[in-house]
């Protein structure tokens, strides 16, 4: 066995289902173990200590317990990000999944297949997010290349973030990419509109 390897456990607490880190945490309370001079996240790290190699960038090692000091690896499973969104959302671990979310949800993403109504629209009737709506809907385009700003709508983007509203947010109300706001913002494009 490495130093390192010594080093690793003797930060995990393996006196219960879950393997508990003990050391450093982040703030979300994920074990941070330093490798080769580089902080990394314990739960990764447990991948190396048994299969010789991390996990790659793209794969996220996901806790089936949900507890994130665990490193025990019966409770890891590698996914992508949205594999752990969706496992997340599964399992109603969300910030905003409370109360009548899920339906609000549900309504959201019909209202959207009907094809009567903008992001922006749905957004704002319903109370979710169309970065939610993304997550729960492949055929959900991240936004709309056809849509048309008119110059009341330009001076209404550049007052409403004047007035220190966040850009994702009128993004959505106007169903357009959060860069095209900075954009206008800017004077980037529709310089034109005073």
């Amino acid at each position: 066995m490495t130093e390192w390897h010594e080093r690793f456990w003797e930060k995990v607490d393996q006196s219960g289902d879950c393997w508990v880190w003990t050391a450093a945490t982040d703030k979300d309370g994920y074990g941070i173990f330093q490798l080769e001079g580089k902080a990394q996240k314990a739960h990764r790290v447990i991948f190396l200590v048994l299969n010789g190699k991390l996990p790659p960038k793209e794969k996220k090692s996901c806790h089936s317990c949900d507890n994130p000091p665990c490193v025990n690896p019966e409770h890891l499973w590698l996914g992508s990000t949205k594999d752990n969104i969706h496992d997340a959302l599964s399992k109603r671990r969300l910030f905003h999944q409370k109360g009548d979310h899920p339906k609000k949800l549900a309504a959201a993403i019909a209202a959207y297949k009907a094809g009567k109504n903008t992001i922006g629209e749905i957004v704002e009737r319903f109370g979710v997010s169309s970065s939610t709506l993304n997550v729960h809907t492949k055929e959900i385009p991240r936004r709309s290349l056809k849509v048309v700003i008119t110059d009341k709508q330009v001076r209404e983007i550049r007052a409403a973030a004047t007035r220190g509203e966040a850009h994702k947010v009128i993004a959505d109300r106007y169903d357009i990419y959060i860069s095209t706001v900075g954009k206008i913002c800017r004077r980037e494009v529709r310089s034109n509109v005073k």
